[in-house]
């Protein structure tokens, strides 16, 4: 069976039994020459999809009359990532990577050694742009979420958010004793994760023990020495393996 072209709706673009397509998504139905009459699946990014059919177009928008709903289960597991902010434009790789990975909520800070420093007109710029790659990572993969980008804060405001969080741990490259497969097995009924991944030039002395003050768990990654944007994929994959879908 041919897979039919997804496309993102908010609930708020639903009314009446049917749905309005603008703006981007408007642009991606006319790639695809898609016309009145074809069948189309949307995705409201919380655990709703929906079968419909094109029935009306104009110059800016497309009418689409839904056919079926679909109340897909919430996800297994709650993952937030911290991602200190890392140069040029390896955070949009991130995103996306993130989101197909099954990320949750993927929240941007600031620390000692994170190069970058937006003005706070290009700090909103740069948020909508990381909004927009999780929408669109979670339409091709099939995501019936997408994850919650939320706005750039500072390191210690990012420690503050986690008070209650079932299991959090921070990658360390000096930690020697914890590793994060034996941290995760040994926490094995937390479905709520919160890992924060440091800049390229790692993390400072005086940030890990603030982490650890606020329970996180440094943890040793292994040998390697690997580039802020492969450390997050690396940890996702790790936790979706061992209690997620891959595999």
């Amino acid at each position: 069976m041919t897979q039919k072209h997804r496309f993102f709706v908010s609930p708020e673009q639903i009314a009446g039994g049917q749905a309005v397509l603008k703006g981007g998504e408007l642009k991606h139905l006319r790639a695809r020459r898609l016309r009145v009459g074809e069948e189309i699946e949307l995705f409201d990014g919380q655990c709703k999809k929906y079968s419909a059919r094109i029935i009306q177009e104009s110059s800016n928008q497309t009418v689409v009359k839904i056919t079926g709903i679909h109340q897909d289960t919430s996800p297994s597991m709650n993952i937030i990532l911290g991602q200190a902010l890392p140069k040029a434009r390896k955070m949009d790789f991130i995103v996306q990577k993130a989101t197909e990975l099954g990320v949750s909520t993927i929240i941007p800070f600031c620390c000692n050694r994170a190069v970058p420093r937006y003005d706070e007109k290009k700090v909103d710029a740069r948020v909508k742009r990381w909004r927009k790659i999780a929408r669109e990572a979670a339409k091709q993969c099939g995501r019936i979420t997408v994850p919650n980008i939320k706005e750039i804060i500072s390191f210690r405001e990012l420690l503050r958010l986690s008070p209650d969080f079932g299991l959090k741990f921070i990658p360390w490259e000096e930690e020697r004793r914890r590793d994060l497969k034996g941290l995760l097995r040994r926490n094995r009924p937390s479905k709520d994760i919160f890992m924060v991944v440091g800049p390229e030039g790692g993390f400072a002395a005086e940030e890990i023990s603030q982490a650890k003050d606020s329970g996180f768990v440094p943890v040793s990654l292994g040998k390697r020495v690997l580039r802020t944007e492969t450390v997050a994929l690396v940890l996702l994959s790790i936790i979706q393996f061992e209690r997620g879908d891959l595999g």
